[in-house]
Formats: structure tokens, C-alpha cells, sequence
């Protein structure tokens, strides 16, 4: 209502700053889209850029009535029509960021769900591991005291004179 009546200079900021801000809401829009990946979200988002886009066109026709020199006119709409459309639009737009934020929430959870059940199967696989080379290590030694054993037997027989190789 203070921009109704302000200078043409406070009007002109104003209308190059709407400007603006319309182009990043238009930006984010574009690239949000893409983005979307469910159905309730697609839902959501629909309904956003339906409500946005009615804010606009009362935006617009504020705009107008104040170009046209209807500033009362213009104030009426703004506090009525515009405000209430824009309003649907926010809520709209917290609808579809609760949405996301509890889509983001059990992302979180999978994720953390994930790197549990991740370093679990790491640790049973070290473990196993370990185990496996203890009794491969195990075996191995046993192999090999085990040729030891028969190769002292073989020595001390020869060493009493037992030649034959005969095992009694």
C-alpha cells in the first residue's frame, strides 16, 4: 500500500526488484522440474506452479491499475485477490517442501540403514577372512611338520643302519 503511493523512483526499484525475484521463482521452477521423481511430488509441484501462475496474473493486473493511475483500484486487488492467491501459492510451495523433507528424512534413514548393514557384511567378511587364512595357515603347518616328522624318522633310521626303508 506505502509502494502505491511512493516515488516513482521507490516504484521503479521495486518493479526492477519484482523483476527479478519473478525470473529466480521462473529459474527455480525450470530447474526443479526435472527433479521431480514421484507422483505425490509431481502433484505437489503441479499445484505450485498452477497457484503461482494465477499470483502472477493478479500481480500483473496490480501492476496495470497502478500504471493506468488507479492506485486505489490497485490496493483493493493487492490486499484482496493478490494477497489471497499469493498465499495459496506459499502454501502450496510448504506443502511440496514438507514433502521433499520427508522424502529427504528416509533417505537419510536407507542411507544410514545401508551403512550399517555395509560395514556389518565388512566385518563378518574380515572376520571370515581371518579365519580362513588361521586354518589354512593351520593345515599348512601341519603339512609340513608333518613331512618334517617323516623326514627325522627317515634320518635316524639311517643313522641306526636301518636301510631297508622298511616301516615297521
Amino acid at each position: 500500500q506505502g509502494l502505491v503511493r511512493a516515488s516513482d523512483e521507490v516504484k521503479a526499484s521495486a518493479k526492477s526488484r519484482a523483476t527479478e525475484l519473478r525470473g529466480q521463482i521462473d529459474k527455480s521452477i525450470t530447474d526443479y522440474e526435472p527433479l521431480i521423481d514421484g507422483a505425490e511430488e509431481r502433484k505437489l509441484f503441479d499445484a505450485f506452479v498452477s497457484e503461482w501462475k494465477a499470483a502472477l496474473v493478479s500481480y500483473d493486473s496490480v501492476s496495470e491499475m497502478l500504471e493506468l493511475d488507479l492506485p486505489d483500484d490497485a490496493t483493493d486487488t493487492f490486499v484482496s485477490e493478490t494477497r489471497t492467491l499469493h498465499l495459496k501459492a506459499s502454501d502450496s510451495l510448504a506443502k511440496l517442501s514438507a514433502n521433499e523433507e520427508a522424502s529427504a528424512r528416509g533417505a537419510v534413514a536407507d542411507a544410514a540403514s545401508t551403512y550399517t548393514s555395509s560395514a556389518t557384511l565388512t566385518v563378518i567378511s574380515l572376520l571370515v577372512g581371518i579365519a580362513a587364512g588361521l586354518v589354512l595357515a593351520w593345515l599348512f603347518a601341519r603339512s609340513l611338520v608333518g613331512s618334517l616328522r617323516s623326514a627325522v624318522t627317515t634320518a635316524t633310521d639311517v643313522a641306526n643302519g636301518k636301510l631297508d626303508g622298511a616301516r615297521l
